[in-house]
């Protein structure tokens, strides 16, 4: 996590998105245990949690705060990309996409739930 300093000195406008938990994710494992991350990824810039805390299909991630700078001038129709995933011993499944975009975040809102592509939020 980066610092209240380090933020105060570059005041560039970012994209900020605090990951709290994930609710009715599908289970997609046979023989292990799931532990879902949220990956997010804004002008080539691509920030994650670890793993999601108490549940496999209903993972809390702790506020996890993910910063993106955007530089000044930002288009609000940039996407930013969203993907639960779980990490394997072997591969990596994913659980769930959405796309947002810089325009979602100009409004500050207190918290909002997304859908993601295979179910869940």
């Amino acid at each position: 996590a980066e610092s209240y300093r380090r933020v105060l000195e570059d005041p560039t406008p970012a994209v900020w998105l605090t990951a709290h938990r994930a609710r009715e994710l599908p289970d997609k494992t046979t023989f292990s245990v799931q532990k879902p991350y949220l990956s997010v990824q804004v002008l080539g810039q691509t920030r994650r949690t670890g793993p999601g805390a108490n549940s496999e299909t209903d993972p809390e991630w702790g506020n996890v705060v993910l910063r993106f700078s955007v530089g000044d001038g930002y288009d609000v129709t940039t996407p930013v990309y969203l993907s639960v995933d779980a990490a394997g011993t072997v591969s990596t499944t994913r659980l769930g996409k959405a796309q947002l975009t810089v325009g979602d975040f100009v409004e500050p809102f207190e918290q909002r739930w997304v859908d993601v592509s295979d179910g869940g939020q």
